[in-house]
């Protein structure tokens, strides 16, 4: 038991790890492209800003559902592959770049005012990336319990961790639609007021 715990607990820690490093590699990332590139992060900033009056909400919803679904989908059957756990990490650190890489880019073209728009425009992002965590931790230890089944032969009651991963994505999947409401409804009106 002690040693389940300390394996989850090593899990978990990678993950966080992961998030770190992505996340700092992110934000830091906007000083290291070309002059050129960050003319076109600035332009793709301003644009996204300027346009949020003219934002067609329902489109914003359904390319944002279809987005972060698909992401979620495909950590998760990845989980369900022996060799999918490393995959996982890869596309988590992917994902948590593109945030922080956003969250800096806005910080970068409005400056001090940039801080409270990034904080408020990545709002619902972080929470993704938190319900991408637990998603992520889950398939990379299917993945790993997969791995011992087949290689190791250790038995596990496979109807119930299947039903309880199968579980933890539709969890995931409702969370992810209610975040995306408030990503593709809520926030772009708030950000309006400034």
């Amino acid at each position: 038991m002690i040693i389940d715990f300390m394996k989850k607990r090593k899990l978990f820690s990678i993950l966080l790890l992961v998030f770190l490093v992505s996340f700092i590699l992110g934000c830091f990332f906007i000083f290291f492209i070309s002059d050129e590139n960050k003319i076109i992060v600035k332009d793709g900033v301003e644009l996204y800003f300027n346009g949020l009056s003219n934002l067609n909400y329902t489109n914003n919803f359904i390319v944002s559902l279809i987005n972060n679904i698909g992401i979620a989908l495909i950590i998760w059957l990845l989980g369900i592959s022996i060799f999918g756990c490393f995959i996982i990490f890869i596309v988590y650190f992917i994902k948590c770049f593109v945030v922080s890489f956003s969250f800096s880019s806005i910080i970068y073209v409005y400056g001090f005012k940039g801080i409270i728009l990034s904080i408020i425009y990545s709002f619902s992002y972080f929470i993704n990336l938190g319900i991408l965590f637990i998603l992520s931790y889950y398939g990379v230890s299917f993945s790993i319990l997969l791995f011992k089944y087949f290689f190791k032969n250790k038995d596990y009651n496979r109807i119930v961790i299947v039903k309880r991963y199968f579980k933890v994505l539709v969890i995931s999947l409702a969370f992810i639609i209610l975040n995306l409401i408030i990503d593709s409804y809520l926030i772009p009106r708030i950000l309006l007021l400034f």
